[in-house]
C-alpha cells in the first residue's frame, strides 16, 4: 500500500469507533489488493506487442526485437524476424516477407 494511503488511514483509524474498525481493515485490504491489480496490468501491458508501421513488424516496449506480424495475429506467437535490407525483414518461421506499412 502506498505510504500516503496508509499514513491517511492511520489518520483515521481514532476517529473510527471500535465497532466500525473492522471496515476500515476490510478498505485497508481492498487497497492493497486494488494497488497490486494496477501494478500487475501494467506489467501486462508493458508486454503486449504493438505493430510498428515503421517497419512492419510488432514490437514490445523496452524491446530491440521486431516480431512477424503473420505469426502474432493467426498463432500469437512472437517469433523474431530477420532483417534482410533497410525495407525488408523476413520471419524464418512462416518465411513472411515484412516491408513498412507507413510512408517517410
Amino acid at each position: 500500500m502506498s505510504a500516503k494511503i496508509s499514513a491517511l488511514l492511520n489518520q483515521l483509524a481514532p476517529h473510527i469507533p471500535e465497532e466500525q474498525q473492522p471496515l476500515l481493515d476490510q478498505l485497508r485490504e481492498e487497497v492493497t489488493q486494488l494497488i497490486t491489480s494496477k501494478d500487475n496490468v501494467a506489467a501486462e501491458q508493458s508486454s503486449i506487442p504493438v505493430l510498428d508501421k515503421k517497419s512492419g513488424c510488432y514490437r514490445k516496449a523496452n524491446n530491440a526485437s521486431h516480431y512477424c506480424p503473420q505469426c502474432f495475429d493467426n498463432n500469437q506467437n512472437l517469433v523474431a524476424t530477420q532483417r534482410i535490407n533497410s525495407k525488408l525483414r523476413v520471419c524464418p518461421q512462416c518465411r513472411e516477407s515484412i516491408k513498412p506499412t507507413a510512408k517517410k
